[in-house]
Parts: C-alpha cells; sequence; structure tokens
C-alpha cells in the first residue's frame, strides 16, 4: 500500500490540494502525518466509491447529482 502526498492525492482527483485539505477539513478524506499529511491509496479509493453519484462541491454538505440537472447545464455548455 502507498501513501499519497496531499499533492498526489490532488492530481488523482483532478482537483487542486486546497480542495482536499477541505476534504480532509470536512471528514470525507481521513489522512494520516507522518510530518506532512498523507493519505492511503487504500482511502483515496475508498473516498471515491463512498463519494459516487454524489455532488460534493461543498464537502460540508454533500448531496445526491441530480442526473436531469446536470445533463441540462451539460448540454449548455
Amino acid at each position: 500500500m502507498e501513501l499519497l502526498t496531499i499533492k498526489e492525492v490532488a492530481g488523482q482527483l483532478k482537483t487542486n490540494p486546497n480542495t482536499v485539505y477541505t476534504l480532509i477539513k470536512a471528514g470525507l478524506i481521513r489522512p494520516l502525518k507522518l510530518g506532512r499529511l498523507k493519505v492511503s491509496e487504500a482511502e483515496l479509493v475508498s473516498f471515491i466509491n463512498r463519494n459516487v453519484g454524489m455532488d460534493i462541491t461543498d464537502p460540508f454538505n454533500p448531496k445526491e447529482i441530480d442526473i436531469a440537472t446536470e445533463a441540462v447545464e451539460g448540454a449548455e455548455n
């Protein structure tokens, strides 16, 4: 099992490190600290699996994705 830095987690999630820190503060990702915060690959996979079908744009208020709304918004862009 590999430990990932916050920057590596951000890269895997295609987001930025600040978003990863917010996900940690919201309790959605559980890190460990060895000098600096790190996240295990297993935790990252678990986070993704737990949140499939969820909108976590606001990590403190996750909700299910409204597929109909997303489809309309995607077509407009």
